[in-house]
């Protein structure tokens, strides 16, 4: 079986999955986390949390029953993602070998809302020298380095921001953009939609506290809602994409899909 462990907020759901992390060192543990800094502030997305988010969603969108462990809080399950079909539209791999149409390649990442850059420094962004191509996934913790001769892939690589040294070498690049951002006005769904209540046992900390923390987080949001959406009425640009009312589940919803799941409760 897998779990979905479920913590009354950010910081102590971060201490519990680093915890697990070091002790259960041969399992997989993920941590399920906003897209935001602060949930009072939804024009401020973190990268690193949209990375970590993203890992979540690809393992869940494949098809491998393999026990996970995910840690989570109330702001990251309410937060929606889209559909499994949409996600695995969005994923280019770039494998070894592959013929690369270099200017059909950067109009993509256009596209997908990436930024082309002198360097490298955080997810999102794409940099061409010659026939050197660094990509930074929403995919991956590091950066890739694509290596072209002519228009063959040569090599591929993850490197290190600081150092630019090269992490490990791989047989192909996953490149993977900020989902959501370019879902806008389409379906999405919860953690929960997604997750299957037959192989993920639902484990609880202080519900209670939760719950509350659920419902602050809920009352926080609709705040946000009708600032956007009453900026976006005076013909302003959406801090949030034009798609904050779509992009949080309400907690009626979440204690109804919480329902069908087993559940230990502590």
């Amino acid at each position: 079986k897998s779990f979905l462990c479920v913590l009354p907020d950010k910081e102590e759901a971060a201490h519990f999955h680093n915890d697990l992390q070091s002790l259960m060192e041969n399992e997989d543990v993920y941590f399920f986390c906003d897209s935001f800094r602060s949930v009072a502030k939804l024009e401020q997305k973190d990268a690193t949390n949209i990375i970590m988010r993203t890992e979540v969603q690809e393992i869940i969108s494949g098809n491998s029953i393999k026990p996970r462990i995910i840690v989570s809080y109330p702001e990251a399950i309410m937060e929606k993602l889209i559909l499994p079909s949409a996600f695995k539209r969005l994923t280019k791999r770039i494998k070894k070998g592959d013929k690369v149409d270099l200017d059909s390649l950067i109009e993509r990442l256009y596209e997908w809302g990436f930024d082309r850059v002198d360097f490298v420094i955080e997810a999102g962004q794409f940099s061409v020298r010659g026939g050197i191509i660094d990509i930074f996934s929403y995919g991956e913790e590091h950066p890739y380095r694509i290596e072209l001769f002519d228009d063959e892939v040569e090599n591929i690589r993850l490197f290190n921001l600081d150092s630019q040294l090269s992490i490990k070498t791989s047989m192909w690049a996953k490149v993977i953009p900020d989902t959501n951002y370019l879902n806008k006005g389409q379906n999405k769904c919860t953690l929960l939609d997604i997750l299957d209540p037959e192989h993920y046992i639902l484990v609880l900390k202080d519900f209670l506290v939760s719950e509350h923390n659920w419902k602050k987080a809920e009352e926080k949001i609709n705040e946000q809602i009708i600032y956007d959406t009453n900026k976006v009425r005076k013909g302003n640009e959406s801090n949030y994409n034009g798609d904050i009312s779509n992009a949080f589940a309400d907690l009626t919803l979440i204690k109804k899909l919480l329902g069908d799941f087993k559940k230990i409760e502590y």
